[in-house]
């Protein structure tokens, strides 16, 4: 929640009055927590330095995704790109637009509605089960989100076997990057890394810790 706040301030009493409620309710759960899940090292480190969690509390297993249920899907339009939120300024919703127009990609706008144009589609929400349909109606993920943890949807992207193209601040960790601001991983390359990461295998993870946690009790 410091994270979210801090890249979108609330405004107005109200809104404040409930991140705070959020934040201190998060700090009553970590610190009541016998061991913690954390999706991100960087979520780790957060959580040591906010809460003074002891490292040896905190295990990290990255988010998955389901590799057959995502993956790619007949030919891939050209110079179509794909924004995926329900958040438009968390999300990046204008930078995505931005990059679009000047590299003169169309842009799929997945999750909320607006005013279609030549180069730029609003398709609205869209149900869970027919998001891996979406994404392969696009050659490219666009996700230029100010704040993370460890986002699902660049993960979806990359089992369907698109491009990605995403800020440093999205925080996808299991993508190798360099120093720039905005980097891109190559969709044969994103499928290879994302099934690593397949549930089945992120499942047993998760299955590990709490036989470890609960056989301590």
């Amino acid at each position: 929640w410091n994270n979210y706040f801090r890249a979108c301030p609330p405004i107005g009493i109200y809104e404040k009055f409930k991140a705070l409620t959020a934040k201190k309710m998060q700090k009553i759960i970590v610190k009541k927590s016998s061991h913690i899940i954390a999706v991100a090292d960087h979520i780790k480190n957060e959580l040591i330095a906010y809460y003074n969690v002891k490292p040896e509390k905190i295990t990290v297993i990255h988010n998955g995704v389901d590799t057959k249920k995502f993956r790619p899907k007949g030919r891939k339009p050209k110079n179509t790109a794909i924004w995926v939120g329900d958040n438009p300024k968390l999300k990046g919703l204008n930078k995505a637009i931005d990059y679009a127009g000047s590299h003169r990609l169309k842009l799929l706008v997945i999750g909320i509605s607006g005013e279609s144009g030549e180069n730029i589609e609003y398709m609205g929400k869209i149900s869970p089960e027919d998001m891996p349909y979406i994404y392969n109606k696009a050659r490219i993920l666009l996700f230029f989100s100010k704040s993370e943890g460890h986002p699902l949807v660049p993960l979806e992207a990359m089992a369907c076997g698109l491009d990605v193209i995403a800020s440093k601040e999205s925080n996808i960790e299991i993508i190798p990057i360099g120093s720039d601001e905005i980097y891109r991983i190559n969709g044969k390359k994103a499928r290879k890394i994302i099934q690593k990461y397949d549930w089945k295998y992120q499942t047993i993870k998760y299955l590990d810790v709490y036989e470890k946690v609960f056989d301590k009790k």
